[in-house]
């Protein structure tokens, strides 16, 4: 845990066994203080697996009913922040997994950049009493936006684009955290005996007995077959597991599946093997995955393509258009651009050997080059009204417990 002001710590709570108990994120909210967020369907046996194990030196509150949460995910949601607080929401001075205070309608809120849907976020926690009137400001701040709602069937799917686990399904006290790929929440530099250090040391020192894959069907419907968890996973016609959640993803157009095998051998040789899920007795040939569908190296949610934006961003302030066409270049989705001359051509290819060099400046940890268009905060604002199409961005309403309620899909 990351005992430092506005730093947030993804990880898991383990049994004896090594088996995970709890999937959470912890916040330190100030020294010695901080606040840990679960999901709202576990609260109960969350809370009773923290305070089985609690030293009694330890003030401990359950503030589930005081605190609401808002998400707000998606290429867009840095500008639709912007739009709702002064506050500096920038990469630079807004970074992944970091959390700080802000201001909405003199409200104050707490924030955490992080998102369980695999793009750019920001969870706001809010006193309850409060929430209903952040909440109709962002719907009204959003429709600029193409702010849209949309439910936790249409999450559970984003995070398994993304590769996300779901405590319940994807892992459970029976697994541990070698066995479901989370092998880089656990750290033994600190000098202490943890819940379940013993266990965990010696399946590192040996082999595991089963792990977590993610599976694509080669032939894909929506809703065909209808998958879901506990279907047969086989090699070669034998049953080697079963999966765990099931989806179909609208976004790369094909049925998904993550599931637990009883193999030793890497995702590599398993590419080689003959692999089927069973589902009412139908088998379906299927392909293993070794990266998430989206976004594999998190650059979406670390949003380091942000000079790209802001280059933009500058151009559409310094000349607004009434007639233009739009075209998306792969594999930045958020780079627009406006062609109406030849003219304009020759820009864009400027525009974007600018952003090249932004970029490795800005990957580079340089502040000189984005510091104008930093300041250049109307441009930013004026330059979302044209962000390209597909764009993946929701709105999520969660209770503090992150078990989100209702969610809301911003872009086309």
């Amino acid at each position: 845990i990351k005992n430092e002001i506005g730093k947030t710590t993804y990880t898991q709570m383990l049994n004896e066994d090594g088996g995970i108990e709890t999937d959470l994120t912890v916040v330190c909210m100030d020294k010695n203080y901080f606040r840990i967020v679960t999901s709202a369907a576990n609260k109960e046996h969350d809370k009773f697996h923290v305070l089985k194990y609690l030293s009694k030196e330890v003030e401990f509150k359950d503030v589930t009913d005081e605190v609401a949460c808002l998400g707000v995910f998606g290429p867009k949601s840095r500008s639709l922040m912007s739009k709702l607080s002064d506050d500096d929401f920038s990469n630079e001075n807004f970074k992944f997994g970091t959390s700080k205070a802000i201001k909405i309608n003199n409200k104050k809120i707490y924030a955490q950049r992080l998102s369980y849907v695999g793009e750019l976020g920001f969870e706001l926690y809010i006193k309850m009493n409060e929430s209903r009137e952040i909440y109709n400001l962002i719907v009204s701040k959003g429709k600029e936006f193409n702010l849209s709602h949309c439910g936790m069937f249409a999450m559970d799917t984003m995070r398994m684009e993304k590769g996300y686990l779901h405590w319940g399904h994807d892992m459970s006290p029976e697994e541990n955290q070698y066995e479901a790929g989370l092998g880089f929440a656990i750290s033994y530099k600190k000098n202490i005996n943890f819940i379940g250090k013993e266990a965990l040391l010696k399946i590192k020192n040996g082999k595991i007995k089963k792990k977590l894959i993610t599976l694509t069907l080669k032939d894909s419907k929506p809703g065909f077959p209808l998958l879901l968890h506990d279907e047969p996973i086989l090699c070669d016609g034998n049953i080697i597991g079963r999966t765990t959640s099931g989806n179909y993803s609208f976004n790369y157009k094909t049925n998904m599946s993550f599931g637990y095998i009883r193999i030793n051998s890497i995702n590599e040789d398993l590419a080689n093997k003959n692999l089927s899920i069973q589902v009412e007795k139908k088998i379906y040939d299927v392909d293993i995955q070794i990266k998430p569908l989206h976004d594999p190296e998190n650059k979406n949610m670390r949003h380091w393509i942000n000079t790209l934006n802001m280059l933009r961003a500058a151009w559409d302030s310094i000349k607004p258009r009434k007639k233009y066409f739009m075209i998306t270049i792969n594999p930045f989705s958020e780079l627009s651009v406006f062609m109406s001359s030849f003219i304009m051509q020759a820009f864009v290819v400027l525009m974007v050997i600018l952003a090249v060099v932004g970029t490795f400046f800005e990957m580079l940890h340089k502040k000189n080059f984005t510091y104008f268009f930093q300041n250049a905060k109307k441009a930013k604002q004026s330059a979302t009204k044209t962000l390209g199409v597909g764009e993946k961005t929701s709105i999520v309403i969660k209770t503090v417990a992150t078990d989100v309620l209702t969610t809301a899909e911003l872009g086309a």
